[in-house]
């Protein structure tokens, strides 16, 4: 860029500001010697202010207005923006023939022969092939223009053939050590095929428009009823955005803050916040500015509490259980949930005994605070979302039910002294979940009784005593064992999300037990 030559020069600087045929756009008129490098300027037009500013070194591509033309990798020397104003100089001199041009005061005039709204970028080496700028600017799909893209520039592929995840890639060496938890191709339907749009078919994706600045802990969005944001940069609806969002509630992304609404009103441009909804999913709750992008998920399948529940309830009443699975796993707050049957609006599960071995179903919901989780009271409005999860944890300590997830053994033998039992396992690479026995000698004994209270029913928690059996000592007929998996507290971490032991599940290598009996007969042939 260097500096001006034309300082002590007042005569040749003012024509030099008014006229700009040399050292144009933040830059001086310079000698330049034979042999320098001329590079092309492109001129860019910035769709409504609203595209990427390139920067001296960025690495850049030009592509053209054909979906088919692979573009053309390049780098920026320097990028400027025009003011619309232009600055300008005077001079002053004395009549005589010994008078000398002096500086006078400096001005500005409107800017007329470069267009302020436009982008000039100078490129390190000549372009490839000449680019035809694209003449309709009203195509809304930027993927349809000739342009200039720089990383990231938003921009999806128009078609996917082929998607790897994992596996080795050439020249990297061994894959990550990682675990894929959950792959989500994001739709693109919301507000497809806007009215005016050119052509309707590519305007999807769109997002809505912040309207208002929100603080914290604000639970009101305001946003443009008139306008949403495309790739392309804003585009007018004459219908309001919000009549195509579910009614009930959704999942919003707000910076990087993940939302969730229960009363969008379309007329006002006015969302209304789930009470709970804010910073859901391991993001963080923030100040978010006026004109930032609210994208919809529609993927993320979520209602809300019709009312309150209790940590012991069973049935969880949602505004629209439409969209959810017959069975499936919810998160509520910090609790994760599973439901085994869904009627309406209702997810229910089965429930315990008032008693043990009633099997009345008067008792709590067996599958609250799943995972680890510490089961809640959740008050009217609270967002429920559908989880995905790998395993499920269906075992509950003091109930009986067929809904459990349990393996079982048996073994008869009559008159015979258990000495012991045992079983061996192998745990999960982060140790946050085990197995457990519960083992029953006599049957008159429920399975729901508390093994610390009766004689007839025991609960191990580790499979060996000194890598030998556990020792029993007791006559009986009958050995049943129920082997299961706990969850410690922990396991699932619904705040930064780095817990990982709810995702793994120990694996049963072996289970049985020593005993002495008298022999039996198991078969005889009278002759």
């Amino acid at each position: 860029l260097g500096e001006s030559d034309l300082d002590e020069l007042p005569l040749s600087r003012a024509i030099w500001s008014v006229l700009q045929f040399r050292g144009v756009l933040g830059t001086f008129p310079h000698p330049q010697p034979e042999g320098v490098a001329v590079v092309p300027v492109p001129d860019l037009f910035d769709r409504a202010m609203q595209g990427g500013h390139p920067g001296a070194r960025d690495d850049v591509f030009l592509s053209g207005w054909d979906p088919g033309h692979l573009g053309w990798p390049l780098v920026v020397h320097r990028a400027h923006w025009p003011s619309p104003n232009l600055r300008t100089y005077g001079w002053t001199a004395e009549v005589g023939p010994n008078s000398v041009a002096q500086a006078a005061g400096e001005g500005t005039e409107p800017r007329t022969g470069f267009a302020f709204e436009h982008q000039f970028v100078a490129l390190q080496s000549a372009v490839p092939e000449p680019f035809i700028p694209t003449t309709d600017v009203d195509v809304n799909d930027p993927r349809l223009l000739a342009r200039m893209v720089k990383w990231p520039s938003g921009e999806r592929p128009r078609i996917v053939t082929t998607a790897a995840v994992g596996g080795a890639v050439t020249g990297s060496g061994a894959v990550a050590d990682a675990v894929v938890d959950e792959l989500v191709f994001g739709s693109s339907q919301f507000l497809f095929g806007l009215p005016g749009a050119s052509p309707q078919s590519h305007t999807a994706g769109s997002s809505l428009v912040l309207a208002e600045s929100i603080a914290d802990g604000d639970q009101t969005l305001q946003v443009s009823t008139l306008q949403v944001l495309t790739a392309g940069g804003p585009w007018s609806i004459p219908d309001g955005a919000l009549n195509q969002l579910p009614s009930d509630a959704g999942i919003l992304r707000l910076g990087d803050e993940l939302l969730c609404y229960d009363n969008p009103v379309a007329g006002a441009g006015q969302i209304t916040l789930a009470a709970g909804g804010r910073g859901l999913l391991g993001t963080s709750t923030g100040p978010h500015a006026r004109g930032e992008p609210i994208a919809f998920l529609p993927e993320v399948i979520v209602s809300t509490l019709t009312t309150g529940i209790g940590p012991d309830d069973a049935t969880i009443e949602i505004e629209d259980g439409s969209d959810f699975p017959s069975r499936g796993t919810v998160l509520i707050d910090g609790e994760l949930v599973h439901y085994t049957r869904r009627m309406g609006s209702r997810l229910d599960m089965p429930r315990g005994s008032s008693e043990p071995g009633a099997m009345d179903e008067r008792g709590r919901g067996i599958f609250r605070g799943r995972f680890g989780t510490a089961a809640a009271p959740h008050g009217a409005g609270t967002p429920v979302i559908l989880f995905p999860f790998r395993y499920w944890d269906r075992w509950s300590d003091g109930v009986d039910a067929p809904e459990l997830a349990y393996m079982g053994f048996e073994y008869d033998h009559p008159g015979a002294l258990w000495l012991g039992t045992f079983f061996d396992s192998e745990p999960p690479g982060h140790g946050q979940a085990h197995l457990e026995v519960l083992l029953r000698t006599d049957p008159a004994i429920p399975w729901d009784e508390d093994p610390d209270e009766v004689d007839g029913l025991y609960l191990f928690t580790e499979g060996r005593q000194d890598d030998d059996v556990v020792p029993l000592g007791v006559f009986s007929d009958r050995m049943e064992w129920r082997v299961f998996v706990r969850y410690d507290p922990g396991a699932f971490d619904p705040v930064s999300g780095l817990a990982h032991g709810w995702k793994e599940t120990p694996r049963l290598r072996r289970v049985g037990g020593n005993f002495l009996a008298p022999g039996r007969v198991l078969r005889s042939v009278d002759r």
